[in-house]
């Protein structure tokens, strides 16, 4: 089962994401972030691709565009910038990269979580475009992954971010405060817009109050990935027993 866990900035997505890998590991369970198992499993495909194999700087390349023939439409949106949004567009095929190694074949048992991924991605990505293209790159997106929404008032995940080492001006350079909280309102706008899109489909989506302490939401969203799939710790406890 692939979670991804989006939020505002300052809502504690990577922290979050990295409890619930913690408190399943801790039950005898399986988990394990989405990078990881993608670089573990790109590592085993450039044994058997000969493009690959001996050319490791190939290998995002291959995955982003082995993505792109079962997800053109998610690509294209992705990988479509201006000049200056030319690292953000890098990273997004990055993301898709990771997702193809780390599905190919299956995503295995347990949990691949990612605090930062196509949700995440897209909320930003078109977030100066119109709705509709938004709801047409939700409609595209795999169904495969189920959703943990932190909910988090907008005011205290400003006040999180801003004390960051890198702050609010390294996401939003030269704004004004009043600049800064109309763009954070208007990617919890986004988010929630997601969330909802994502329940329409028929996805799971786990909403958890994003103002408690990270052990909190992590069970509570470990609690609500169970209701969504009552057996998928189970799974993961019977496949690590075999392992």
């Amino acid at each position: 089962m692939i979670v991804e866990v989006i939020g505002l900035p300052g809502a504690g997505k990577t922290t979050i994401s990295a409890e619930i890998e913690r408190q399943v590991l801790a039950a005898g369970g399986q988990a394990a972030g989405l990078r990881d198992v993608a670089f573990r499993r790109m590592q085993a495909k450039r044994r058997e691709v000969r493009f690959i194999r001996n050319r490791p700087e190939r290998a995002s390349m291959f995955g982003a565009f082995s993505f792109r023939q079962k997800h053109a439409e998610v690509f294209e949106t992705l990988s479509h910038g201006r000049d200056e949004e030319l690292p953000t567009v890098l990273w997004n095929l990055e993301l898709m990269a990771q997702y193809y190694f780390a599905t190919d074949g299956g995503p295995g048992p347990g949990l691949l979580v990612v605090d930062e991924g196509f949700v995440h991605r897209g909320a930003a990505h078109l977030l100066e475009r119109p709705p509709e293209e938004f709801d047409r790159f939700v409609a595209a997106l795999p169904g495969d992954f189920a959703l943990v929404y932190l909910a988090l008032p907008v005011d205290e995940a400003l006040a999180r971010a801003s004390t960051r080492r890198r702050g609010l001006n390294h996401m939003w350079p030269g704004r004004s405060e009043g600049d800064i909280l109309r763009q954070m309102e208007r990617v919890a706008a986004q988010i929630a817009r997601a969330a909802a899109l994502w329940r329409h489909r028929g996805c799971a989506v786990i909403e958890v109050d994003g103002t408690q302490p990270p052990d909190r939401v992590a069970a509570a969203a470990i609690q609500g990935l169970g209701g969504a799939d009552a057996g998928f710790l189970g799974r993961a406890q019977a496949e690590g027993g075999r392992s």
